[in-house]
């Protein structure tokens, strides 16, 4: 007995090739999108990166303040300048501030 070599009929090789060919573009297409997502999660981590250092510095400044406010005081100090809240008998007068500071918000 021979062994008889099978080859393949064109319709059946065009097949093939084009199957072959559909099945590259998908993985490539595939492949993409997995490389396009990836950036996306890259800038996606430095944006929370960024915003986390920014919380981090807003609890720092509320932590310092919550310090502060525990002081009584500090918390006298606020009160009287800030609020205007005087002892009994007390007068307060509040001077204008400067023109260069008025000047420095326009």
């Amino acid at each position: 007995m021979t062994a008889r070599k099978r080859t393949l009929t064109m319709p059946a090789r065009v097949f093939l090739c084009l199957l072959m060919a559909s099945v590259s573009i998908a993985m490539l297409v595939s492949c993409a999108k997995d490389v396009f997502n990836m950036f996306q999660l890259k800038d996606q981590i430095s944006q929370n990166k960024t915003e986390i250092s920014k919380l981090e510095d807003v609890k720092e400044t509320l932590t310092d303040q919550k310090e502060k406010l525990q002081d009584p005081e500090y918390l006298k100090y606020m009160v009287r300048g800030k609020y205007l809240v005087t002892k009994d008998g007390e007068q307060v007068f509040k001077l204008p501030t400067s023109d260069k500071a008025s000047e420095d918000n326009s």
